[in-house]
């Protein structure tokens, strides 16, 4: 399954939720809002981080808590889809790779000049490289 087909599938699943009334104030809207940023900014992504301290903050209101929650998972849902359709996902998944490849690449290099066996040096930076680079590849689809 590509990148762009997993989005897409993000895409419909957020306006499954932002049309439909009786998804839109239920449970389902916080629990898509959640999903959404695992999959789209990490777990422990700051998104993640935010999203959680609001509905906390949200959570302790004496007065329309639920309402509370629901708009700010709307509004979390509704963020995500703009920014995936907008290509900031994309973008940001891919300096992420970037940044992983370059850290591997220099690991290679650094493995190339501290091992005595050239050859021994050489297979272990190339499986290093190609090992990312592949990884690389599978994930951007």
């Amino acid at each position: 399954m590509t990148m762009e087909t997993l989005q897409e599938m993000w895409i419909k699943r957020a306006d499954e939720i932002l049309t439909n009334p009786l998804r839109r104030f239920s449970s389902e809207a916080v629990q898509c809002a959640t999903s959404m940023i695992s999959a789209f900014y990490g777990p422990e992504s700051a998104q993640m981080k935010v999203y959680r301290a609001t509905m906390e903050v949200i959570a302790k209101q004496k007065d329309g808590q639920q309402h509370g929650l629901q708009m700010n998972a709307l509004g979390t849902i509704k963020n995500i889809k703009t920014e995936i359709s907008a290509g900031l996902t994309k973008r940001v998944r891919a300096l992420v790779a970037g940044e992983i490849l370059a850290e591997l690449v220099a690991l290679a290099k650094e493995t190339l000049a501290e091992t005595q066996d050239p050859e021994v040096a050489k297979n272990i930076g190339a499986v290093l490289v190609a090992s990312a680079f592949e990884d690389l590849l599978r994930r951007t689809g």
